[in-house]
């Protein structure tokens, strides 16, 4: 892993200073966060009673404001299943012989998708809409001696300047997903390539800002991206993540396995904008965080 994410004494005391909470309030959240995934954002979710799964002014204050993101992203990097969305990417990425590609790692939080593909030669370009995930990205570069440019508005986004985005687990909480697929579109150059997981179906009480009017985009390829200029590629089996290319003339190929994954995905996903509760059962289980991460928070000693 990454550091911060080796050292549990550092990732601590970083915490804190960017939370300001105390170094060993850090470690209670984060021994209770790695116990049940999940649990910081929903406690807060819940205090400031903001309605769950509904888009409102008091959730995207919350996505500003609130530390509890800190604690779940920083359990979720830990997991194996996140890590294997990075080694999809990366994988990908060298069949297709796309290498040093200016990239836009969007909606990135602590930063370590950013950091993870700026390790491997990529111009990457971060961003993130909470302060405090920002303020951890930017000790995430420097522990990892890397210069990444921190995007502080989307305004800072020229048409058709990107060769790849990264976007995991963002569409699921944005109130009109389908317009910022087409920003994404913009953003990109023809040929680029967009990965992309969005868990729309997780609709659970340990993820109270996923948003139920966004269900229906469960399996959905063609009003989310074919409407925006994308073809479908490749894919995971349950499209953790998918990769998409903006429409050209010759789009790339990766043979019938790629579009079999596609479909398979598809098939299972479907369903689940209206019966999802097996799904998130599944998911459960898959991204269980690690056991070895827990005992080393619990060990960690700091001053």
């Amino acid at each position: 892993m990454l550091p911060p994410l080796n050292n549990p004494s550092r990732l601590i005391q970083l915490i804190a200073k960017v939370t300001d909470l105390r170094p060993s309030d850090v470690q209670k959240r984060l021994i209770a966060e790695t116990k049940k995934l999940g649990h910081t954002v929903s406690a807060e979710i819940q205090r400031r009673s903001i309605k769950p799964f509904v888009n409102s002014p008091a959730l995207e204050r919350f996505y500003e404001e609130s530390d509890a993101f800190l604690f779940e992203s920083t359990v979720w990097n830990t997991c194996k299943a996140k890590q294997n969305m990075r080694k999809f990417i990366s994988n990908r990425l060298s069949r297709l012989d796309r290498t040093n590609q200016k990239m836009l790692c969007f909606g990135d939080g602590l930063g370590f998708d950013s950091a993870h593909f700026g390790c491997q030669g990529h111009r990457v370009r971060y961003f993130d809409p909470s302060k405090k995930c920002s303020r951890f990205a930017k000790a995430v570069f420097q522990d990892n001696q890397l210069e990444i440019k921190t995007l502080n508005s989307l305004g800072q986004i020229q048409p058709g300047s990107m060769d790849v985005i990264v976007c995991l687990d963002v569409l699921e909480h944005i109130f009109n997903p389908i317009e910022f697929v087409k920003k994404f579109s913009d953003w990109l150059k023809p040929g680029g390539l967009l990965f992309v997981n969005s868990p729309f179906w997780l609709i659970h009480s340990t993820t109270p800002t996923h948003l139920l009017a966004n269900r229906k985009f469960s399996g959905d390829i063609k009003n989310l991206y074919r409407s925006n200029d994308f073809i479908e590629i490749d894919s995971s089996l349950f499209w953790d993540p998918i990769l998409f290319q903006k429409r050209i003339a010759q789009p790339a190929s990766l043979g019938p396995a790629a579009r079999a994954r596609v479909r398979f995905g598809q098939a299972v996903l479907y369903p689940a904008r209206w019966f999802g509760r097996l799904h998130s059962t599944v998911a459960r289980m898959i991204t269980r965080p690690s056991k070895d991460f827990l005992t080393a928070i619990q060990n960690a000693t700091f001053t």
